[in-house]
């Protein structure tokens, strides 16, 4: 079906000048027209004046709160995203300035080793083979055997026994040789290892070592004669005092020991040596001990 053929409208009312401009109200309820405001055209809606709507009432109190109103601030975000974007500044702020206080920067960087390299390994050089060390010079060291006992007592039971000891050469460390460096040396049958001292006489310039002898000395060991009961020790002491020679080998001031570690039994009380020892040039030594008695008291 074909469409009728519409005629195009003549051209005066394409070009037609717009209608003169008013600005007198066309009815009492309008509004006069702003000279700046253009006319309607025929193509256009009619002019409407802008009312204002009206204003909202809040429902509830909340909706007022300044706090938590839905207004934006400059660049479009809320209230709660500002303060949101300042906590975490300074949450940044306080965690910088910390670690600036905790590690300055002026500390020296702990040392750290190097990360090891794919590198073919050091060639160390040879290790130098050790220097031969000097020679200790080489002494030829004896006794002069046996062993000989010294006439007096040392003490109860024990006696010095000495023996040359042979250095050849003779040399300044001969006091060390013989302390460390010379052989065993046995007496009566037990082997003794060093010497307890050593000395050098300096007439014949020979290197005597001592050994002292503690065991299988009989004629070292002394003895009691008779208790002799001296009476009370002093009036009203409640004391009486017994006395007794002793008998041995006793030059040399051996004498002492002797009478201290000799032991005895006076009035049937045991005792491991005297309570005093007395010494009588040419006559005797004698000791004494002092027991309770009820007949001095």
């Amino acid at each position: 079906m074909s469409r009728p053929h519409r005629s195009p409208p003549p051209s005066s009312l394409l070009f037609s000048p717009p209608p003169p401009y008013r600005t007198t109200p066309s009815s009492p309820n309008q509004a006069p027209r702003s000279p700046l405001q253009a006319p309607h055209s025929p193509l256009r809606a009619p002019h409407t004046p802008y009312r204002a709507p009206p204003p909202m009432l809040p429902t509830t109190a909340t909706e007022t709160s300044p706090l938590n109103s839905a207004k934006r601030l400059d660049g479009g975000r809320s209230r709660s995203q500002w303060v949101l974007c300042a906590s975490i500044v300074l949450l940044f702020a306080s965690t910088t300035l910390f670690l600036c206080i905790r590690f300055p920067l002026d500390e020296p960087a702990p040392h750290r080793p190097d990360p090891p390299r794919c590198s073919p390994e050091p060639v160390h050089p040879a290790p130098e083979a050790p220097k031969p060390e000097p020679e200790a010079p080489k002494y030829e060291v004896f006794w002069d055997m046996p062993l000989l006992p010294e006439s007096d007592c040392l003490g109860y039971g024990s006696r010095v026994y000495s023996a040359k000891l042979n250095i050849y050469p003779l040399d300044e460390a001969w006091h060390n040789i013989c302390m460390h460096d010379a052989p065993e040396v046995e007496v009566m049958g037990k082997v003794l290892e060093k010497p307890k001292w050593c000395d050098l006489r300096k007439n014949t310039r020979d290197v005597m070592g001592h050994w002292i002898v503690d065991f299988d000395e009989p004629e070292c060991i002394s003895s009691w004669g008779w208790m002799d009961d001296k009476g009370c020790t002093a009036e009203a002491s409640g004391l009486r005092t017994y006395e007794a020679t002793l008998y041995g080998h006793l030059d040399g001031g051996a004498w002492r020991d002797m009478c201290r570690r000799t032991a005895a039994i006076v009035h049937g009380t045991k005792f491991k040596g005297a309570m005093r020892c007395y010494h009588q040039e040419g006559q005797r030594v004698y000791g004494a001990w002092d027991l309770e008695d009820e007949t001095c008291a």
